[in-house]
């Protein structure tokens, strides 16, 4: 019997490789996909899924796959639940972590105080968050019996008081990585403490807190190897109350392991930012949404161009100086321009489009300055709505223009609400 013949065209079998198109090169299909006509809905066009390369879990991944699977029907069985407690006893300190975050995905009701008390306040990591209902106050405070903690998350107990944390962190000298991101009666008393205790801190997010900018003293001089401050969204951060920090701070002083800055929606204006901003030569990321940001905060900083991610949304930068300073930052991977002109969101001001300051002009001579930047990965133009304005019948406008040349090599869309 004869073998049927495919009508499949015959298939290379060239080197693997071989007329493979290089990440974001134009395809025959790029014109066709820009006909609006094809996709009603405004994402269409900026959203692209990448293939992720598969990997083979570890054997202890796979382990805990299976418990977190399982664990409901094991606390049911009390012979089998006792069990596997003497197991989680056992369990290597370097593991607790990454167990006790895949069970606050899948089964955080099962997490009691007592729970986490004995078996998860261990290990060189601890996240606890108020979205636990096994958190108690005294979950919190039992946090300070592990000395030998690196990393703390807390995120989200605006209940308790300034001295709840103070009785923490005193007792965590080894701490490198400290979130306390909205805990809103965080304030002068641990900022203090930290300042004192904790003399190893890199990482600091004191987002949605009650610290006035004064209570950083202590920690920015003592804290010499701080390389991230997030104090986003604290209502107490105004030119007046920020002017006694940058009066205590010595004359000389500089911060030059600071890499990552976060300033979003303090009510900061140019004076205050571009002072501090003076003290950390080496930033690679920078956040100043939301702020009355008037002009350029890298005009004073040098070397500028090793910024990686900025954030510029909802200030009332010109066109003319988010041109001319994007020009001068070709290691950007990361760029939010979102509602320029509209000022620290304020609704008015985005209600009136004569307000905001990115156009169709201002779009073409971004493209210009974006086209040869070889690392960026994210984009986001989201809510400059006089965009497309003055050329909502062209073809080709600098909307299409930028989608061409530019994110057709960026690899993600960023969240419009970022941390």
């Amino acid at each position: 019997m004869s073998r049927r013949k495919s009508s499949a065209p015959p298939v290379s079998k060239g080197r693997r490789g071989d007329n493979v198109p290089a990440f974001g090169a134009p395809t025959e299909d790029d014109a066709s996909l820009l006909q609006p006509s094809r996709f009603p809905i405004s994402t269409a066009l900026s959203t692209r899924i990448l293939t992720q390369k598969a990997t083979v879990p570890s054997l202890s991944s796979l382990a805990a796959r299976s418990f977190v699977t399982h664990v409901q029907a094991l606390s049911e069985n009390e012979r089998s639940w006792a069990y596997s407690k003497r197991y989680l006893k056992r369990l290597p300190d370097i593991l607790v972590p990454r167990l006790f975050s895949m069970l606050r995905s899948s089964c955080p009701t099962l997490l009691s105080h007592g729970l986490i008390v004995l078996y998860f306040l261990r290990g060189p990591s601890l996240v606890l968050s108020s979205d636990l209902p096994g958190v108690q106050r005294l979950t919190i405070t039992s946090v300070a019996h592990n000395t030998a903690l690196r990393e703390l998350y807390l995120i989200g107990f605006d209940k308790f008081a300034d001295t709840v944390f103070v009785s923490i962190l005193a007792s965590l000298p080894q701490l490198r990585i400290l979130v306390l991101r909205g805990c809103s009666k965080v304030g002068t008393k641990t900022a203090e403490v930290i300042g004192n205790a904790c003399p190893s801190l890199t990482t600091l997010n004191l987002n949605y807190t009650s610290v006035p900018p004064v209570s950083l003293l202590g920690l920015l001089t003592s804290c010499t190897n701080l390389e991230v401050l997030k104090v986003a969204g604290i209502q107490n951060w105004t030119d007046a109350t920020f002017a006694k920090l940058l009066a205590g701070l010595a004359p000389d002083m500089t911060l030059p392991h600071m890499k990552t800055l976060k300033f979003r929606q303090l009510g900061l204006s140019d004076t205050s930012m571009h002072t501090f901003i003076a003290l950390c030569p080496n930033l690679t990321r920078l956040d100043v949404s939301f702020t009355r940001l008037h002009r350029p905060p890298l005009s004073i900083v040098a070397p500028a161009y090793a910024l990686e991610k900025m954030s510029l949304t909802s200030t009332v930068l010109s066109s003319t100086d988010v041109v001319s300073l994007i020009s001068t930052l070709p290691n950007l991977q990361t760029l939010y321009l979102g509602a320029l002109g509209s000022g620290q969101c304020s609704s008015s001001s985005i209600g009136n489009i004569s307000a905001m300051t990115m156009t169709d002009d201002t779009l073409t001579w971004l493209t210009e300055a974006l086209e040869n930047f070889e690392h960026l990965e994210k984009l986001s133009l989201v809510g400059n709505t006089k965009l497309g304005l003055t050329s909502r019948h062209e073809e080709h406008g600098p909307l299409a223009n930028l989608i061409l040349r530019v994110g057709r090599k960026c690899k993600a869309r960023p969240p419009y609400l970022i941390d």
